[in-house]
């Protein structure tokens, strides 16, 4: 494990920035990433055994399909995607990455944006700027990609009107 003089400021960065650190997947994918910044994870999952592991890894891919799913099926149900959000969130916290739930809110707001479930969405969208604050603090790093998402909304809100 490397040690760093920002010590937990470079933790935070690193678990909420998908590009640097990319929780949601498996663990050779998550070494080649810190590799690539220079760093060996010796963290408790990635020193774990191989069977915990492969279940780890198992889980990792289910969400990344779900997430697909949730972005490219376009029949989907307000059903269909409350029970892909509620299968997603178990995950996350089985693998106990939640810093990822800034992705995976906006993910979930933006699926229901598209069937027109707006108060739904407009639940996710505000989940997704907590948690941004929750991780990054006020000045995270998306305060303009949580300004789009807003304004995605209200435009969604706008068209649904008669």
């Amino acid at each position: 494990m490397c040690e760093s003089p920002l010590g937990p400021s470079l933790m935070i960065r690193l678990l909420t920035s998908q590009e640097d650190a990319p929780l949601g997947l498996p663990r050779e994918a998550r070494h080649q990433a810190l590799r690539d910044w220079g760093f060996t994870c010796a963290c408790q999952l990635c020193s774990a055994s191989s069977d915990l592991v492969e279940l780890s890894d198992k889980r990792r891919v289910r969400m990344w399909e779900i997430c697909r799913a949730l972005e490219d099926e376009d029949d989907i149900s307000k059903e269909g995607i409350a029970s892909l959000a509620k299968e997603l969130f178990y995950l996350v916290d089985q693998e106990q990455v939640w810093p990822q739930l800034v992705a995976h809110y906006e993910i979930v707001a933006r699926a229901y944006m598209r069937i027109g479930a707006l108060v739904d969405a407009k639940r996710f969208v505000s989940r997704t700027e907590k948690t941004w604050i929750e991780y990054g603090g006020v000045k995270h790093d998306n305060v303009e990609g949580i300004k789009t998402l807003r304004r995605d909304l209200h435009n969604a809100a706008a068209q649904s009107r008669p």
